[in-house]
This record gives C-alpha cells, sequence and structure tokens, in this order.
C-alpha cells in the first residue's frame, strides 16, 4: 500500500470545535399588559367581590375601584348626593311619609345597580391603573357629602328614651326631625340661624335641654312670647282662655319604676286636646296626686330661677309634655331659648327596643 492510502498514526489530532455562534438576543413578542400582569393566584388586578361591597356603601366608591376611573367616580358621587338632598327637600316640604320612603328606595336600588356593574366592570380590568390617593380623594367627597353637606342639615334621626310624651311618642320610637323646620341648624354653633316665625303652638320640637346642652330633649310648644300658661287641675289654659278638652278613655302603658327596680303597668285617663289646629291625646294619672296639675305663670314662675313671668318673654317658649302628670318640662326647669331648638318632628321612623321592632308605628305623623 502507499503511504498517501493509509492513514497516518503521526498527523495532529483535531477536535471537533463548534462554530462561533453570535449572541443574539432571543426575539420578544409584544405580551398584551392584562396577559403581562395576569397572576395564577390572582387572576383579577381590581377584586370584583370588594368592587360589590364598594358599591354597596357608595356607588361612586365602587365604581372608581372597579374601573380606575376615579374621575367617573367623582361625578358619581356628586350626582348621588344632588338626587338625595333634592329628595329629602321634597320630603320636608311635603311632610309626606311615602316620599322619604321613596327617595331612600330608590337610593338602594341605585346603589344595587352600581354594584353589579361593578362587579362586571373588575372582571375585565387585568390591571389597576388606579393609585391609593385617588380612590381615596373620592371617599374623601362621599364622606363630607353624606355627613356634612347634605342631610345632617335638613333631616336627623333621633331616638327616644322617655315617656314624658306619652301616647303621642313612646319609648324606643325612632323620630325623624326636620332641622330647616324654622331655619338653620348650625352644629358648630349650637343655634338655631332663624329665617321664618320660628316655632307655633302645637309643634312638637327637639331642643338642647337648657340645664345640660349635652342633653336632648323632645317637648310640645305651649306658650310663645307674650302669653300666659296656667293649668288647673290638668286644664290648660293660655292667655285666661281654656283649651279644648274632650275625654278620651283609659290608657295603659308600661314603664320603669326606678323605687321598685322593675316594669310596670301606668293607669291613666286619656284626654283630646286642641291648640292651634292640632289635635293630639294627653294624659292624666288617675290618682290626681301630681304636683303639677295647678300651675300657674302668675304665681310658679316667679319662684323658678332664672325667674319669669306672667308673660313669657322674649326669644322664649313654653314647653310641657302630652303625660302631663310624668314629665318634667318647662313647669320643672323653665323655659327653653328659641334658638336652641333644633328642629321639629315629622313622623316616627320606626319603634322598637332590644327585644323587639313595632312596625306599626313606622310612618306615624306627628300631630
Amino acid at each position: 500500500m502507499t503511504q498517501e492510502s493509509q492513514p497516518s498514526n503521526t498527523s495532529p489530532k483535531q477536535e471537533s470545535i463548534p462554530p462561533k455562534q453570535e449572541s443574539i438576543p432571543p426575539k420578544q413578542e409584544s405580551i398584551p399588559p392584562s396577559e403581562e400582569n395576569a397572576s395564577p393566584t390572582a387572576p383579577y388586578a381590581v377584586s370584583p367581590f370588594y368592587a360589590f361591597l364598594l358599591a354597596l356603601l357608595h356607588p361612586g366608591i365602587g365604581m372608581a375601584y372597579a374601573t380606575s376611573q376615579w374621575r367617573i367616580g367623582l361625578v358619581i358621587v356628586v350626582v348621588y348626593h344632588v338626587g338625595k338632598l333634592m329628595g329629602l327637600l321634597l320630603y320636608v316640604r311635603t311632610t309626606w311619609f311615602p316620599v322619604l320612603v321613596g327617595v331612600y328606595s330608590l337610593l338602594l336600588l341605585v346603589s344595587f345597580g352600581f354594584a353589579f356593574v361593578a362587579i362586571r366592570k373588575a372582571r375585565q380590568m387585568k390591571i389597576r391603573t388606579h393609585t391609593f390617593y385617588k380612590v381615596l380623594s373620592v371617599v374623601g367627597l362621599s364622606v363630607f357629602l353624606s355627613s356634612v353637606a347634605t342631610p345632617r342639615w335638613i333631616t336627623h334621626t333621633y331616638k327616644v328614651n322617655s315617656h314624658s310624651m306619652t301616647p303621642t311618642i313612646v319609648s324606643g320610637d325612632y323620630l325623624i326631625v326636620n332641622k330647616m323646620a324654622y331655619g338653620l341648624w348650625n352644629s358648630l354653633s349650637s343655634r338655631q340661624i332663624f329665617w321664618g316665625p320660628g316655632p307655633a303652638r302645637g309643634d312638637v320640637v327637639v331642643f338642647l335641654f337648657p340645664k345640660d346642652p349635652r342633653k336632648i330633649y323632645i317637648k310640645r310648644v305651649i306658650g310663645l312670647p307674650g302669653d300666659t300658661i296656667e293649668l288647673k287641675q290638668g286644664l290648660l289654659y293660655i292667655n285666661g282662655k281654656p283649651t279644648p278638652r274632650m275625654y278620651k278613655g283609659a290608657y295603659t302603658y308600661k314603664a320603669w319604676d326606678l323605687s321598685r327596680k322593675k316594669e310596670i303597668t301606668r293607669r291613666t285617663m286619656a284626654f283630646y286636646e286642641s291648640l292651634n289646629g292640632k289635635s293630639y291625646v294627653t294624659l292624666r294619672d288617675q290618682d290626681g296626686l301630681s304636683q303639677w296639675r295647678n300651675w300657674s305663670s302668675y304665681r310658679h314662675a316667679k319662684q323658678m330661677r332664672p325667674s319669669w313671668g306672667p308673660t313669657v318673654p322674649k326669644g322664649y317658649i313654653f314647653v310641657l309634655g302630652d303625660n302631663r302628670d310624668r314629665s318634667s318640662d318647662s313647669r320643672d326647669w323653665g323655659l327653653v331659648r328659641k334658638d336652641k331648638i333644633i328642629g321639629k318632628v315629622l313622623h316616627i321612623l320606626f319603634s322598637g327596643t332590644k327585644n323587639k321592632l313595632n312596625w306599626k308605628r313606622a310612618g306615624t305623623k306627628i300631630q
């Protein structure tokens, strides 16, 4: 064999060297933001559950969270509260309880409607673009309008815990008070800014207790500036003229006896009484031992501190409870300044205790 045809054992060893490859960055495909931010543990960047709850709390807050468009939330907040304001103004203007029921029923339907819309919007959102401060601005505006700008200046609800106005108002009643009946109640200065004639005889009003402004009392307006007030055997005289009264019948109610520390049944006599076109029922104990059954502004008013009489001075009113023999009122602690009247009672929202609710009294108009 020739040397050329035989393999050479002395030839250098050739290593297999792969060709040099240039480092080429892999081509990156454009991934939509919704896929880029998706997470297997959090399929939605915006929680549908939280969107639903926030929309129930307030439609504007829920929509701002669900859509990440805080401006839409601000618009909804303003429109929502403007509608609520107009509804409450219509209610205090007409003093018709179905108007109030309609207003809050409509607001409830609107909240549920936006809550379900918020769920759908939240499921469509795969990336969150809103910030904490933007949502906080919507929440702040909602809280401001809810607590300051609209309803608290128009109406307010108060609970009764006494029997001094029985049977018109009983313990456990929740009352709707029109705070714009006589003007505008300034909560900051605790004073009424009048723009009208003020309360009339027969109105049931809520006011700051003269002896302790931290307490809120409810009574019926009986005497206005310039009036003289007398009670003779329970019959009310204003400026020397008796108010029309007619016997209605026996009336019993449950009350807590502090001395016995138990609930007892009180037996009284009920009378229809008419004042300034308003007809209501007053009570008088059957035993006839009440110290308030005979009272006169000619004699007793001068013994009070501060003293007054025989006429009610300017800027004050004289008030009584409808449960005449069981009421602590102007016969006991004196007159009420007109600018301390918070508002006029319109209706009973509902009534109840810890054990049960009495919806039969809901919507009862206070005469």
